[in-house]
């Protein structure tokens, strides 16, 4: 069986990873799902971005995992991901690529009680392999995948362990 999975929403009309593309593509009718990039601050705020780096006000250049949410709205207009999933209905495929490092790797326990808060068809990947297997472990219930890529995968990169 093949899928048609919308990557980041639809970035032809709105831009990407926010909550009007999200919930602008899931309304296509030939649209099987959407893949959202997900990311954590600081303060343990589950957030809907690409990269794990924003430019904020001051021109500066910052992790998005090393700064509060309250901060982080000051550099960007970024959506919870708790806005965007009271907002699905639908019994669409919603794929969270989880942009997980290695210093918050336990704290993402906590995206569990916010998947069951608002139940729909839930993939999650990563492209830390060591991570998405415990993860699986601890959640066998969930659909659970690893992305294979050549300079994105986590576990023994240098930059991500800062």
């Amino acid at each position: 069986m093949s899928y048609i999975i919308s990557h980041r929403g639809n970035g032809g009309r709105y831009k990407e990873n926010t909550k009007d593309a999200i919930l602008d593509v899931l309304t296509y009718d030939y649209v099987d799902g959407v893949e959202i990039d997900v990311h954590m601050t600081q303060d343990k705020k589950f957030v809907v971005h690409h990269n794990g780096l924003i430019l904020c006000e001051n021109k500066s250049v910052q992790l998005i995992r090393k700064i509060k949410y309250k901060h982080l709205r000051k550099c960007q207009k970024i959506d919870l991901l708790e806005d965007i999933l009271k907002r699905v209905k639908t019994d669409k495929i919603i794929i969270l690529d989880l942009k997980v490092y290695n210093e918050n790797r336990k704290e993402w326990r906590k995206l569990i009680p916010l998947l069951k808060k608002y139940p729909n068809t839930y993939y999650l990947v990563s492209f830390s392999y060591s991570f998405i297997t415990s993860f699986k472990k601890k959640y066998p219930t969930y659909k659970m995948g690893y992305f294979k890529g050549y300079f994105m995968n986590l576990d023994n990169l240098f930059l991500y362990n800062t």
